[in-house]
């Protein structure tokens, strides 16, 4: 069985702002069952040294979407990104089971800054 990590850039094609609620859905290439596992999703600006901006994990902020298709969903909210300006950082989205971490996926990342702000 193996897992292999996927690119997946999230690019300004994406249309994520700051200040909204955004769904990142990511297909994991893997033949593996993925039923039971534990997601974390962090955005940071530059990787591996800075602190995370915004962090998910687990049960309705990382979790997975569609066993058969492979498909994990990250909700980020509004008020994750309220304060944030423009960020132009880096993703990745882990494994986090006990004896069984890894990346899954991973790639730059765009946060836009929007003329309107919701808040």
């Amino acid at each position: 069985m193996t897992t292999n990590p996927k690119y997946a850039p999230i690019t300004a094609a994406h249309n994520w702002f700051h200040g909204e609620e955004k769904i990142f859905r990511f297909t994991i290439a893997t033949d593996e069952d993925m039923t039971g596992w534990t997601f974390r999703w962090q955005f940071r600006v530059n990787e591996p040294d800075d602190d995370a901006l915004l962090t998910k994990e687990g049960t309705g902020e990382a979790e997975l979407f569609d066993a058969a298709l492979k498909q994990v969903d990250v909700s980020v909210h509004a008020e994750d990104t309220n304060a944030m300006g423009p960020v132009n950082g880096t993703h990745a989205l882990m494994r986090v089971d006990t004896n069984n971490e890894g990346i899954l996926s991973f790639g730059p990342a765009l946060l836009q800054q929007s003329a309107v702000r919701k808040g």
